[in-house]
């Protein structure tokens, strides 16, 4: 029995210990919160004032300080109320007054607003126009001022100035401070400078082909007779693609155009536009292998990618061949199909392996017919080479949009597939367009379209041709032969033209 108890006293100190540390750890954590310095006796908040807004609403920044009447006034809460305050970016300063009475503390917080702007002008601005200038502003009249958004402002109006061509205009902000009305009148000094144009394009790493081939590739232009040599600096991303893939489809796999730079030129109104290219090494194609394409025939396959001896890499043949082999596997109902060519490099040699993974074939669910509103519906169905539950085939598909387009009932038809259930597919034709009452009005060569009528019957081919019975035309009065001698001509011409002059005559006549 002694020999336990021994075994058990270690035991019991133990948890002794923690117990004792557990309650002193508690009895310190309920003294912190308690007061703000470690005092039970710690003041309550009671009334809050707000002093020194003007636009800012007061409710606002007593439930942004977060500290509500009736709680324990804590210097760390007065402080992150504070922190709070100033985060709004509404204030440049924020200040804390108290007033202890009673064992409450009454809180008054005084705030000075940032200055608002009153009005946003442009001076210097002469081949821009204000309203063009304001649509690219994020400052308006009435909300705060602060140089750091002036300053942003200034850097979106420099970008829009270059790309407009004005690359050396200089922006300048300046604010005038209303004091007794605490608010700002912003203007920007604006200096455009002369609108550049491109008068040269050099090519700097240029071994393979003529500057002059190159320039044709391009979007940017040189500056011309009919205009052109815009400086803009979205178009140098579309150059870049445009480069990398000419390249790519004569031979140069790995061409890579490092940079753009704009550099004076002899013309203070031209500058030259400098594009440094990575050319690389010429390839040509190798080897060329199909794998898992069981469906197609081996024919087709070869006569999609003929072998040629030594020919220059061309990597829109690649997605050329890609594109034809997905169209017949469309032909034959397999529209879920995964393939993808692999390049492997030996020395400037590219062998080439399509790797081919067929799914299940796909039938049609349901052919919907969208946007007909004067034609039966059966008169269209009657057209469609396309029926629920057969196999999908994609010439099919575009035989049946031939033929509703050879009804003339509608402007145009637009067939569309979506996923169903499993690998099936629906098909879906969209007519665009409406027939008029004598046919379907196409647009013409300016965009205006006149009747396309509809093409004649037999019937009323041979009724146009049959001999219609005319009556016989009426008997005309007999006139008056015309008078001859100048005397007549002048009586006639009198009479016909001048009615008053030829009334006097006939008065004096009868006088």
């Amino acid at each position: 029995m002694p020999l336990r108890l021994t075994r058990w006293v270690p035991r019991i100190c133990g948890f002794a210990a923690i117990l004792v540390v557990l309650l002193f750890s508690k009895f310190g954590i309920a003294r912190a919160q308690d007061g703000s310095d470690g005092r039970s006796g710690a003041p309550v908040v009671g009334r809050i004032f707000v002093n020194g807004n003007v636009h800012v609403d007061s409710a606002r920044i007593v439930r942004t300080f977060d500290v509500p009447p009736g709680t324990r006034f804590s210097s760390d809460l007065v402080r992150r109320g504070t922190r709070k305050l100033t985060a709004l970016g509404l204030f440049s300063n924020v200040q804390l007054l108290k007033n202890e009475h009673d064992g409450l503390v009454d809180l008054t917080i005084v705030v000075a607003e940032r200055p608002r702007l009153a009005a946003v002008r442009f001076s210097g601005n002469k081949k821009r126009e204000d309203v063009d200038l304001e649509k690219k502003l994020f400052l308006h009249a009435g909300e705060t001022f602060s140089l750091v958004q002036a300053q942003m402002q200034v850097d979106s109006l420099a970008e829009y100035y270059r790309s407009e061509g004005f690359p050396r205009a200089k922006i300048t902000p300046k604010a005038d401070t209303l004091v007794s009305r605490n608010e700002v009148n912003l203007t920007f000094e604006i200096v455009e400078g002369e609108k550049l144009r491109i008068g040269d394009i050099v090519f700097e790493g240029r071994t393979a082909f003529g500057t002059k081939r190159l320039r044709k590739v391009m979007k940017t232009k040189t500056k011309g007779l009919f205009g052109g040599g815009e400086l803009k600096d979205e178009t140098f991303a579309e150059d870049r693609e445009k480069l990398e893939t000419w390249y790519q489809n004569h031979g140069y796999r790995d061409m890579q155009v490092a940079g753009f730079e704009v550099v004076p030129g002899s013309d203070p109104k031209r500058v030259t536009l400098k594009v440094t290219l990575t050319e690389g090494r010429p390839y040509t194609f190798g080897t060329t292998r199909w794998e898992g394409a069981r469906t197609l025939d081996s024919t087709f396959l070869a006569r999609t990618w003929k072998d040629r001896k030594a020919v220059a890499y061309d990597k829109s043949r690649v997605e050329k061949a890609r594109g034809d082999v997905l169209g017949e596997y469309a032909e034959h109902g397999l529209l879920y199909v995964d393939m993808e060519p692999e390049e492997s490099v030996r020395d400037s040699v590219v062998d080439l392996v399509f790797h081919v993974r067929e799914g299940s074939p796909s039938f049609v669910r349901r052919v919907t017919i969208l946007g007909n509103k004067g034609t039966r519906e059966h008169v269209l169905r009657r057209e469609l080479d396309v029926h629920e539950g057969d196999r999908f085939r994609r010439s099919a598909l575009i035989r049946s949009q031939g033929d509703m387009m050879r009804l003339q009932l509608f402007e145009e038809v637009m067939p569309d597939i979506s996923p169903a259930e499993s690998t099936d597919v629906d098909v879906i034709f969209t007519r665009e367009g409406e027939a008029g009452r004598h046919g379907v009005r196409r647009r013409g060569l300016h965009g205006r379209g006149g009747p396309h009528r509809l093409p004649r019957t037999r019937a009323q081919q041979r009724a146009r041709q049959r001999p219609v019975a005319r009556a016989a035309p009426r008997a005309r009065r007999p006139q008056r032969p015309p008078a001859r001698g100048l005397l007549a001509q002048f009586h006639r011409a009198v009479v016909q033209g001048f009615p008053d002059v030829a009334r006097l005559l006939h008065l004096q006549h009868d006088a």
